[in-house]
């Protein structure tokens, strides 16, 4: 298996949704980022809503065509209107993805495709919220960096799926 054979078909957001904290107080932000580089605090210390990412990975197609697979990345960030995070975040994206190289095991293949479509489309959301929080009232925001955990996988909005395989087709 390697990444080099995983394809990225297209990909689209299906939900999108950004709201400015009418509370952020810049002020604050700076203060705690002081501390952190000083080493003393951590966003856990300090109650901060940190960022949550979920990924599912599910195979559509194992046809005569190459198996293809849909991903639905899911990151959300609740500002709790805790001054210091400058925006709540509720955000999709929908890959599909195809693996040309030679056939492997489900398991194996969902696998693959999960690691480089988790590093894909939450890059793509990373850009997105980048893009879209550089016109806002606190600047831009750029998401962490996300590790990729294991995790049950949840189950997709239907519209997503349908759409996603509307366009396989």
């Amino acid at each position: 298996m390697s990444a080099e054979s995983i394809l990225l078909v297209n990909y689209f957001f299906p939900k999108l949704h950004i709201d400015a904290n009418p509370r952020f107080d810049s002020g604050a932000h700076a203060e705690l980022l002081k501390k952190q580089e000083m080493r003393q605090a951590t966003l856990e210390e300090e109650d901060i809503p940190l960022p949550e990412s979920k990924i599912d990975v599910r195979q559509i197609n194992a046809g005569e065509n190459h198996p293809a697979f849909i991903a639905l990345q899911k990151i959300t960030l609740e500002s709790g209107l805790h001054p210091c995070v400058p925006y709540s975040i509720d955000i999709e994206c929908v890959g599909h993805f195809e693996w040309p190289g030679p056939k492997l095991s489900d398991e194996e293949m969902t696998a693959g495709v999960t690691r480089v479509a988790h590093s894909v489309l939450y890059g793509a959301c990373r850009e997105v919220v980048m893009n879209l929080t550089s016109r806002g009232p606190h600047g831009g925001f750029l998401l962490s960096i996300a590790i990729l955990r294991p995790h049950t996988p949840t189950d997709q909005p239907a519209a997503a799926v349908a759409a996603a395989r509307s366009r396989s087709s």
